[in-house]
């Protein structure tokens, strides 16, 4: 059992959240793209769940248009989450890495960087180079590939 520090308190939560400046990431997975059905409400955003690609697609037939993400398992704040992210982070981290000529994700270092809040945050990604340190992450990654991917 892990004490609870109330000075840094936060909710848990199995995925990475980018607070205004820089987050690096180490990426220990291969990167995925899925269609996910939403619904924006006035002040968040609801998943409906992920869209079959389908001609009978459920949500799609009730023409809720599905959004492309892009989602890998990462390493960050000796914790492993779900990048799940848009265009604007997963682009980015594919367009790096083709100009860096990687040829896989697994142990990829990232630097992103928001800039600005609510609908101006902009996003900065950057390649930063291949994690040489070991780090203990297959049980968590296991957990969360069972838990999100299957």
């Amino acid at each position: 059992m892990k004490k609870i520090d109330l000075k840094t308190y936060t909710k848990p939560s199995d995925f990475v959240k980018f607070p205004v400046g820089e987050t690096k990431v180490i990426l220990v997975s291969e990167g995925g793209m899925v269609k996910k059905h939403g619904m924006k409400t006035a002040i968040s955003y609801i998943p409906l769940g992920t869209c079959t690609e389908k001609p009978d697609c459920e949500f799609c037939l009730k023409g809720n248009e599905p959004k492309l993400k892009w989602m890998w398992v990462a390493y960050l704040n000796n914790e492993v989450k779900v990048l799940d992210v848009g265009p604007m982070i997963g682009d980015g981290i594919c367009q790096q890495a083709q100009e860096h000529g990687l040829s896989e994700f697994n142990n990829a270092i990232f630097s992103i960087t928001r800039i600005g809040t609510q609908r101006s945050t902009k996003y900065e990604v950057k390649y930063v180079g291949k994690n040489k340190d070991k780090i203990e992450y297959e049980n968590a990654k296991k957990l969360l590939v069972k838990k999100y991917f299957i």
